[in-house]
């Protein structure tokens, strides 16, 4: 078998010494590569430490790297399938990164690829691309499935023809998990008409949602910010694809169930201009008046500064002169020393002749909610608001040059 991937570059894999990953592995030294064998002991079955020494074996005769994670002492939370997927990949991206690779083998084969579209249709999960993909991105990852075309069987009889040392898990020989039973109820009794015909199904769908998509970038560009009057007109089909489309430009590999769909959509409905609909602890679809963005949440921090004479100042969030131009004119000297906080309940503030609310202040200039957590009011020595910088809805930036937003903090418009 002839791998399309560069011998120069650097290559982990997961293997946990079962017939695919062992013959993925024997595949890839055939082909004259040499990657960095990765291997989780969970300790959870007696073979356990069979299989790392035999696969320690194998490593030494064929001169690779192993790199071994013990997991003695963690304790598994929730689900111990997702537990251990969670410790499996966390560890793959620390080495990852630690070896600048280029890309992580897996070892998912047919069997798992059918087993995996079965479930999702079992879920009535809506998804842009069902089954697995043979190139995809997970924990800043590029996942590589170069066995899709291959069977569980056949890779058995791959690695008994080669000699290839293996061990069968026996905890995949119960009925346990959800996938297990797919796996014996299912699809080790299809023969290789019904499995093409599968396979065929799963093509086909895959192939029209990418039509889909094709007109949903021809309508929303590059799913970065959309606008939610075009949104509201979608089907629910395909307003769930908008969403994936949007996950999948930032990478980010949460699946969506049919409620978050229509919670997001209602967000789109809504009154209310700035809302949010979080998924997990990380990620948020961000509704900001008549936009919709998918942002990495982030945490802020409260701040409190003092400037107590005209000077530059620089924070995490932005940068101000007060030394120099506009706010070396508009502030007297004997207003200092400065407070920079952002606004406070209650804040109140001049304009021309009135007496604003900053809070009604912000609503006027629709400034995003993100950016109203980090904006800066200065107050005067004797606790009086007394200068916030004016922001413009088309630019980062307000009028004043010698204020900027910092680029590197993220936010949504």
């Amino acid at each position: 078998m002839l791998f399309p991937f560069d011998k120069n570059k650097t290559y982990l894999l997961a293997c946990s010494f079962g017939p695919d990953s062992m013959a993925l592995l024997n595949m890839l030294v055939e082909e004259g590569f040499k990657p960095i064998v990765c291997h989780v002991n969970y300790h959870k079955r007696p073979e356990s430490n069979f299989e790392q020494s035999g696969l320690e074996q194998y490593c030494l005769a064929h001169d690779l790297e192993l790199d071994v994670l013990d997991t003695t002492g963690m304790k598994p939370s929730g689900n111990f399938q997702a537990w251990a997927r969670n410790v499996r990949y966390r560890f793959f991206q620390k080495r990852y990164k630690e070896h600048h690779a280029d890309g992580l083998f897996v070892a998912h084969q047919q069997d798992d690829h059918i087993e995996t579209y079965l479930m999702q249709k079992a879920r009535k999960t809506k998804l842009i691309s069902y089954g697995l993909s043979e190139k995809t991105t997970a924990f800043e990852m590029e996942i590589l499935r170069p066995l899709l075309d291959f069977s569980k069987e056949s890779l058995k009889d791959y690695c008994d023809l080669h000699q290839v040392p293996y061990a069968i898990d026996s905890s995949n020989l119960e009925d346990h998990y959800q996938r297990n039973r797919v796996r014996h109820a299912v699809v080790e009794k299809m023969d290789s008409v019904s499995r093409q015909n599968i396979i065929f199904d799963i093509k086909s769908i895959n192939q029209r949602n990418l039509l889909e998509i094709h007109l949903l970038e021809h309508t929303f560009g590059t799913f970065d910010r959309i606008d939610i009057n075009k949104a509201k007109t979608l089907s629910d089909e395909s307003f769930t694809f908008l969403l994936y489309s949007m996950l999948q430009k930032q990478k980010c590999s949460q699946s969506l169930s049919y409620n978050r769909v229509q919670q997001i959509r209602r967000l789109c409905s809504s009154d209310q201009p700035n809302k949010q609909v979080t998924l997990g602890t990380k990620w948020a679809f961000v509704r900001q008046y008549d936009f919709l963005s998918l942002t990495l949440l982030k945490k802020i921090e409260p701040y409190f500064y003092l400037i107590k004479q005209p000077c530059p100042f620089e924070c995490s969030y932005f940068t101000v002169d007060f030394s120099e131009g506009y706010l070396k004119d508009f502030i007297p000297l004997e207003a200092y020393p400065l407070t920079l906080r952002p606004a406070q309940s209650g804040d109140r503030i001049r304009v021309g002749k009135m007496i604003k609310r900053v809070n009604r202040l912000y609503i006027d200039w629709k400034l995003p909610v993100s950016l109203r957590k980090i904006w800066p009011v200065v107050v005067d020595k004797n606790g009086v608001p007394i200068y916030i910088p004016r922001f413009q809805k088309d630019t980062r930036f307000p009028r004043q040059s010698n204020f900027e937003i910092k680029k590197s903090f993220d936010y949504v418009e």
